[in-house]
Protein backbone atom coordinates (compact mmCIF):
# COMPACT_ATOMS: atom_id res chain seq x y z
CA UNK A 1 0.00 0.00 0.00
CA UNK A 2 2.64 2.70 -1.33
CA UNK A 3 1.63 6.47 -2.31
CA UNK A 4 3.06 9.43 -4.10
CA UNK A 5 3.54 12.13 -1.58
CA UNK A 6 4.44 15.53 -2.88
CA UNK A 7 6.09 18.69 -0.53
CA UNK A 8 5.54 22.06 -0.98
CA UNK A 9 6.99 24.37 1.72
CA UNK A 10 5.23 26.90 3.79
CA UNK A 11 7.28 29.39 5.76
CA UNK A 12 8.56 27.12 8.55
CA UNK A 13 6.30 23.73 7.48
CA UNK A 14 6.04 21.71 4.93
CA UNK A 15 2.64 21.01 3.02
CA UNK A 16 2.44 17.33 2.61
CA UNK A 17 0.30 15.91 -0.40
CA UNK A 18 -0.26 11.98 -0.08
CA UNK A 19 -2.52 10.94 -3.62
CA UNK A 20 -3.16 8.15 -2.99
CA UNK A 21 -5.51 9.31 0.13
CA UNK A 22 -6.84 11.76 -1.98
CA UNK A 23 -10.78 11.66 -2.08
CA UNK A 24 -11.27 14.66 -4.21
CA UNK A 25 -14.00 16.10 -1.73
CA UNK A 26 -12.88 19.67 -2.94
CA UNK A 27 -12.79 21.33 0.43
CA UNK A 28 -9.04 22.17 -0.51
CA UNK A 29 -9.71 23.84 -3.91
CA UNK A 30 -13.60 25.12 -2.92
CA UNK A 31 -12.01 27.03 0.02
CA UNK A 32 -8.59 27.99 -1.12
CA UNK A 33 -8.77 27.88 -5.24
CA UNK A 34 -5.75 30.70 -5.48
CA UNK A 35 -3.59 27.55 -3.51
CA UNK A 36 -5.19 24.82 -4.34
CA UNK A 37 -5.92 24.23 -8.01
CA UNK A 38 -5.92 21.28 -9.66
CA UNK A 39 -5.87 23.07 -13.46
CA UNK A 40 -2.39 24.72 -12.99
CA UNK A 41 0.78 23.22 -12.06
CA UNK A 42 2.11 22.87 -9.52
CA UNK A 43 -1.47 22.40 -8.64
CA UNK A 44 -0.60 23.69 -4.48
CA UNK A 45 0.67 27.13 -4.98
CA UNK A 46 1.19 28.02 -1.19
CA UNK A 47 2.71 31.51 -1.54
CA UNK A 48 -0.60 32.56 -3.22
CA UNK A 49 -2.25 33.26 0.13
CA UNK A 50 -1.63 33.59 3.89
CA UNK A 51 0.21 30.77 5.95
CA UNK A 52 -2.43 30.76 8.53
CA UNK A 53 -5.21 30.52 5.84
CA UNK A 54 -3.16 27.51 3.96
CA UNK A 55 -2.91 25.64 7.26
CA UNK A 56 -6.58 26.29 7.95
CA UNK A 57 -7.74 24.33 4.69
CA UNK A 58 -4.90 22.20 5.13
CA UNK A 59 -6.60 21.24 8.28
CA UNK A 60 -9.89 20.67 6.99
CA UNK A 61 -8.57 18.03 4.70
CA UNK A 62 -11.58 14.77 5.34
CA UNK A 63 -9.46 12.28 4.17
CA UNK A 64 -5.80 13.56 5.74
CA UNK A 65 -4.10 13.66 2.20
CA UNK A 66 -3.01 17.08 3.16
CA UNK A 67 -0.83 17.54 6.16
CA UNK A 68 1.30 19.82 7.60
CA UNK A 69 5.51 19.14 8.71
CA UNK A 70 7.31 21.22 10.84
CA UNK A 71 10.69 21.87 8.45
CA UNK A 72 12.27 19.85 11.12
CA UNK A 73 10.12 17.06 10.20
CA UNK A 74 10.37 17.68 6.68
CA UNK A 75 13.90 17.09 6.55
CA UNK A 76 13.89 14.19 7.45
CA UNK A 77 11.67 13.41 4.09
CA UNK A 78 14.06 12.61 0.70
CA UNK A 79 12.74 16.45 -0.66
CA UNK A 80 12.20 14.36 -3.94
CA UNK A 81 9.34 15.31 -6.01
CA UNK A 82 7.77 12.17 -6.05
CA UNK A 83 8.45 9.67 -2.43
CA UNK A 84 6.69 6.66 -2.73
CA UNK A 85 5.91 5.81 1.28
CA UNK A 86 3.82 3.86 3.19
CA UNK A 87 1.21 5.83 5.46
CA UNK A 88 1.85 8.44 7.51
CA UNK A 89 3.26 6.74 11.50
CA UNK A 90 2.96 9.54 13.64
CA UNK A 91 3.01 9.69 17.49
CA UNK A 92 -0.12 10.49 19.36
CA UNK A 93 0.13 13.77 21.20
CA UNK A 94 -0.03 13.86 24.60
CA UNK A 95 -3.66 14.96 25.01
CA UNK A 96 -5.42 13.15 21.88
CA UNK A 97 -9.12 14.26 20.79
CA UNK A 98 -11.45 11.13 21.95
CA UNK A 99 -12.10 9.18 18.87
CA UNK A 100 -15.58 9.89 16.98
CA UNK A 101 -16.53 7.43 13.97
CA UNK A 102 -19.28 8.61 11.19
CA UNK A 103 -20.10 6.82 8.55
CA UNK A 104 -20.54 9.74 5.51
CA UNK A 105 -23.78 8.88 3.08
CA UNK A 106 -22.95 7.17 0.61
CA UNK A 107 -18.78 7.31 1.29
CA UNK A 108 -16.63 6.56 3.37
CA UNK A 109 -16.48 5.89 7.43
CA UNK A 110 -15.16 9.37 8.68
CA UNK A 111 -12.56 8.82 11.64
CA UNK A 112 -11.72 12.32 13.88
CA UNK A 113 -9.40 11.73 16.92
CA UNK A 114 -5.71 9.32 17.04
CA UNK A 115 -6.11 6.19 16.05
CA UNK A 116 -3.58 3.18 15.07
CA UNK A 117 -4.60 0.52 12.42
CA UNK A 118 -3.16 -2.99 12.46
CA UNK A 119 -2.65 -3.59 9.15
CA UNK A 120 -2.70 -7.58 7.59
CA UNK A 121 0.81 -7.37 6.77
CA UNK A 122 1.28 -7.36 11.12
CA UNK A 123 2.08 -3.45 11.30
CA UNK A 124 0.35 -0.97 12.63
CA UNK A 125 -0.53 2.44 10.81
CA UNK A 126 -0.73 5.71 13.63
CA UNK A 127 -3.01 8.01 12.11
CA UNK A 128 -3.27 11.64 12.92
CA UNK A 129 -7.27 12.97 12.27
CA UNK A 130 -9.09 13.31 10.09
CA UNK A 131 -9.13 9.78 8.41
CA UNK A 132 -11.27 8.22 5.92
CA UNK A 133 -11.88 4.45 5.77
CA UNK A 134 -13.11 2.71 2.83
CA UNK A 135 -16.19 0.76 2.74
CA UNK A 136 -17.48 0.50 -0.76
CA UNK A 137 -14.33 -1.79 -1.14
CA UNK A 138 -13.20 -0.54 -4.56
CA UNK A 139 -10.34 2.21 -2.93
CA UNK A 140 -6.85 0.95 -3.77
CA UNK A 141 -5.14 2.46 -0.73
CA UNK A 142 -7.03 0.15 1.43
CA UNK A 143 -8.27 0.33 4.10
CA UNK A 144 -8.22 4.31 3.65
CA UNK A 145 -10.76 5.45 1.21
CA UNK A 146 -8.97 7.21 -2.17
CA UNK A 147 -12.53 8.69 -3.54
CA UNK A 148 -13.44 5.77 -5.45
CA UNK A 149 -17.12 5.56 -3.78
CA UNK A 150 -17.75 8.44 -5.93
CA UNK A 151 -16.02 7.08 -9.42
CA UNK A 152 -17.68 3.62 -8.84
CA UNK A 153 -21.54 4.72 -7.67
CA UNK A 154 -21.47 3.29 -3.96
CA UNK A 155 -24.68 4.43 -2.44
CA UNK A 156 -25.87 3.09 0.55
CA UNK A 157 -28.39 0.13 0.28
Amino acid sequence: MSSFEKHYPLGNQTIVWKADLCQHSGRCFGNLPEVFNPRVKPWIQPDNADAERVIAVVRMCPSGALTLLQNSEAAATPPAEAVPTAPAQTAAPAEAPPVSIKISPNGPIRVTGVITIALPDGSEVTRMPPTALCRCGHSKAKPFCDGSHAREGFRDE
